[in-house]
């Protein structure tokens, strides 16, 4: 009985570890074009007296794309200028408290800009086929942080 009970659990084992990796889905589901849906920035300026000022934009409609391959990201839209960039990045993954639990914190770190992903609905396994994302970026510029928030939909 006990040799039955064991090569059940491996089976169970083994074919539990046969999926893809997180890793894997999140940047299957990340390759592809992507289409803006909407931008909003929240610019925070500070003074000299520690009082800061904020503005938000909200851009929708845009006419513009994110494509990532493998290896590439490349964007282009206009919002108040003409934004444009191709750059080589990485998909990294750590872990980020969420009350009780740690969730997946999916990060494009490129070699000019960096942004958090955000999946989908962000549930346990949004990152797979994912047909919505949401890239998050904050740029700190002396007195000046501007927050963007990208949304996209698969093309």
């Amino acid at each position: 009985m006990n040799s039955k009970l064991f090569i059940l659990l491996a089976y169970i084992i083994v074919f539990a570890s046969c999926g893809k990796s997180t890793q894997e889905s999140a940047e299957q589901s990340l390759i592809g074009q992507w289409s803006i849906s909407k931008i909003i920035e929240v610019i925070t300026t500070s003074n000299m007296n520690g009082q800061s000022d904020q503005e938000s934009i909200t851009y929708e409609m845009i006419e513009g794309d994110f494509v990532f391959t493998a290896d590439r990201m490349e964007y282009e839209y206009q919002t108040a200028s003409m934004q444009s960039l191709e750059q080589g990045y990485t998909l990294d993954i750590s872990k980020e408290n969420a009350g009780f639990t740690k969730v997946n914190v999916f990060t494009v770190n490129g070699d000019q800009e960096n942004y958090r992903v955000r999946f989908g609905d962000e549930t346990n396994d949004a990152h797979e086929n994912a047909s919505e994302i949401a890239l998050e970026q904050i740029i700190s510029l002396d007195s000046t942080t501007i927050s963007r928030f990208i949304e996209l939909i698969r093309k």
